[in-house]
């Protein structure tokens, strides 16, 4: 069994951000942290009740209070038990 190796550069960050989940007419916003991100996409801890696939908005805010935003899908949600346990991946759409 071969050991994953990751290709794409990860940067270790603690940035507070929102998670816009379902797009369409019922928009709801939840509070997260990005963890890291590479150029690809985030891995976000504090969210749950979301599922694989899913199209989401992350709205990113920075130290001098503006924001930005982007969109992405749910490309993993951590399990219980392991140590991705809520933790989520996000890829860029």
């Amino acid at each position: 069994m071969s050991a994953h190796v990751r290709k794409i550069k990860r940067v270790i960050l603690k940035h507070r951000a929102s998670l816009v989940v379902n797009l369409d007419a019922n928009q709801r916003r939840f509070p997260c942290l990005i963890v890291d991100s590479s150029k690809s996409g985030f891995r976000l801890r504090g969210i749950s009740r979301i599922k694989t696939g899913e199209l989401v908005e992350l709205l990113v805010e920075d130290s001098l209070h503006s924001h930005s935003s982007q969109r992405c899908r749910v490309a993993w949600v951590g399990k219980v038990g392991t140590k991705h346990a809520g933790d989520i991946g996000l890829e860029i759409a």
